[in-house]
């Protein structure tokens, strides 16, 4: 499933979630390791029986998908991180909105570079100790203050898979 369009979007959605963290993201290796064989399984099943069509997805998604390619795009990707102090392991959802997946990996590599020993807020919030917080607002990522203010869109944009 190297070339998978899935496995695109996410990877895509990865290195824009990077960019955006800045240069204390250096300090992590991030890697798509591939879709959740379980969660495949479950998925063929599902074809098999007729519970999930391609041309089903296809319309709730956007992109047209294939039959063959249904299963990695409904299933959970393998997302890791290795820091100095150790490995984390997320799962994220290709057919999920593509903001609230970069959202996720923001939030979950923030954790990483903190458990990493990384005490830098990245992305700084302008005029504060801390990091700002991804936020979906309306439909695309941001960034906002923890007091709840949006502070502005992210200037990383994933490139469009389909």
């Amino acid at each position: 499933m190297v070339g998978h369009p899935a496995r695109r979007r996410i990877e895509s959605l990865v290195a824009a979630t990077l960019a955006e963290l800045g240069p204390v993201s250096r300090w992590i290796t991030v890697t798509v390791d591939g879709a959740d064989s379980a969660e495949l399984d479950r998925v063929r099943v599902w074809l098999a029986e007729g519970r999930l069509t391609a041309a089903e997805a296809g319309r709730r998604l956007g992109p047209r998908i294939e039959e063959q390619d249904l299963p990695g795009w409904v299933s959970g990707w393998l997302v890791s991180a290795r820091g100095r102090n150790g490995d984390t392991t997320t799962l994220a959802y290709p057919a999920m909105d593509p903001a609230e997946i970069a959202v996720g990996l923001a939030s979950w590599l923030q954790d990483a570079l903190a458990d990493s020993g990384v005490s830098e807020p990245s992305p700084p919030c302008p005029g504060h100790p801390h990091p700002m917080v991804p936020t979906v607002h309306e439909a695309a990522p941001w960034w906002s203050c923890p007091a709840g203010n949006l502070v502005r869109p992210w200037q990383t944009h994933p490139i469009t898979v389909t």
